[in-house]
């Protein structure tokens, strides 16, 4: 009887040990997803990686901690945001909510256009100041 051809255990191991350097990177990347510069004046988070479901409570949570203490201004950088979902827009109602409430005006710099139809949607484009480049000095 002939043997059933088998992958030798170095190539399987090499694709499998490949694919877990994969997996590894791309769930590294999902979880870095702000940074906070902050003055008295204006904060800035610079939001990076897909926003979605999944980490969308933990996006509004970082913005909502950002306006403390209160800043006249909130810029929220999308820069380095790849992808941002319908539910990861409803990410930013509560800072929303929270910088209404202390006068804090919010400011959002480098939205693509994808993120931008996604506050459209949302029927947030009214509530943001959305732009597409960086913010000029002395606003």
């Amino acid at each position: 009887m002939p043997e059933s051809p088998t992958p030798k255990p170095h190539i399987r191991g090499f694709r499998e040990a490949a694919r877990h350097r994969v997996l590894r990177l791309l769930h590294r990347r999902k979880r870095r997803t702000h940074h906070v510069a902050q003055d008295p004046a204006h904060a800035v988070v610079r939001l990076s990686g897909e926003i979605t479901s999944k980490n969308a409570g933990r996006v509004a949570d970082n913005l909502r901690n950002s306006l403390r203490p209160t800043p006249r201004t909130l810029e929220i950088d999308l820069q380095r945001v790849t992808f941002l979902d319908r539910e990861g827009g409803k990410a930013f109602l509560p800072v929303l909510r929270a910088a209404q409430q202390h006068g804090t005006k919010v400011i959002v710099t480098h939205a693509s256009a994808q993120a931008r139809n996604t506050f459209d949607r949302l029927g947030l484009t009214h509530l943001l100041d959305i732009r597409e480049g960086a913010m000029p000095d002395g606003e």
